[in-house]
């Protein structure tokens, strides 16, 4: 159901997009408030190539992007933010062994929940 709903485009990815979303709207939830109707216009859509920037799939992309930029000498903000989560992202084995442990196993976890979601 959700591969049809997202159109088989990064579903887990495009589904905590929207989940996000559904939990912004709520007034409590509102940590853009103070932002400008500028910047609350550019506000989704760096959400979501935020979240799709963790997906492992577009890894490969975003490095040639990256590579690029660092020989042309033109990084923009965008790009480093999106490098920096990235790397957040994928680093979990360089930590201390107990911690990446402890991580790894959340990890797990949380994709078998997914995978038992996905198949219901």
């Amino acid at each position: 159901e959700l591969a049809v709903t997202y159109n088989g485009v990064s579903i887990l990815k495009t589904y905590s997009a929207v989940y996000l979303f559904q939990i912004l709207r709520k007034e409590e939830n509102n940590i853009f408030a103070r932002l400008s109707s500028e910047q609350m216009i550019k506000m989704p859509s760096r959400l979501i190539d935020f979240i799709l920037d963790t997906d492992a799939k577009n890894h490969f992309v975003l490095m040639v992007h990256f590579k690029h930029g660092l020989e042309m000498k033109q990084l923009s903000r965008g790009l480093l933010s999106s490098m920096i989560l990235h790397i957040s992202d994928v680093s979990n084995p360089t930590r201390p062994g107990a911690i990446s442990q402890k991580w790894a196993y959340a990890v797990e976890e949380e994709f078998f929940c997914q995978g038992i979601k996905k198949r219901n």
